[in-house]
């Protein structure tokens, strides 16, 4: 019994060790302390990743019609898809709160395909979009301004 305590006091002290940074290790050799960095294998993360969004576009109420400063959007959208060929991404068509649910499903459905219909028609390859209809489930908030950032069709990454 006497001997557990100043084993356990080494035992304390033999696992403490200095604050040293993660980037450096400490070697002895015989000319003392050297510090060298860490050979770090990082892995380099180019392009867009699983759910990245690229820019939403905006639809006027009760409509599904691409127009106005949308088709700037949908263009640069389309380039950085263009520059990403390997990736996939889904369309989600979204409406404000007014209307049944029914209604604002086909609506969000609508939205999303006529986004869709503009990307392939820039070059866009229809096996690369996929298409989903949140209809009134992801409403921004209850006010004329968030109703309008409502009824959008949005856009991520899927790989």
């Amino acid at each position: 019994m006497k001997f557990i305590l100043p084993i356990t006091i080494l035992a304390l002290l033999g696992c403490q060790s200095a604050k040293k940074d993660d980037a450096v290790v400490e070697s002895s050799g015989s000319m003392g302390a050297v510090s060298s960095p860490v050979n770090m294998a990082v892995e380099e993360v180019s392009g867009p990743q699983a759910g990245d969004e690229l820019e939403p576009i905006y639809f006027k109420y009760d409509s599904s019609k691409v127009e106005g400063n949308a088709f700037a959007i949908l263009k640069q959208n389309a380039m950085d898809l263009k520059k990403n060929g390997a990736t996939t991404v889904q369309i989600e068509g979204h409406c404000d709160p007014r209307g049944s649910d029914e209604y604002n499903f086909h609506l969000g459905e609508k939205r999303a395909s006529a986004a869709k219909s503009a990307l392939v028609k820039m070059g866009i390859e229809p096996s690369r979009i996929k298409i989903i209809s949140y209809g009134k489930d992801k409403v921004e908030g209850h006010s004329e301004a968030l109703y309008a950032k409502s009824r959008r069709a949005s856009f991520v990454y899927l790989q």
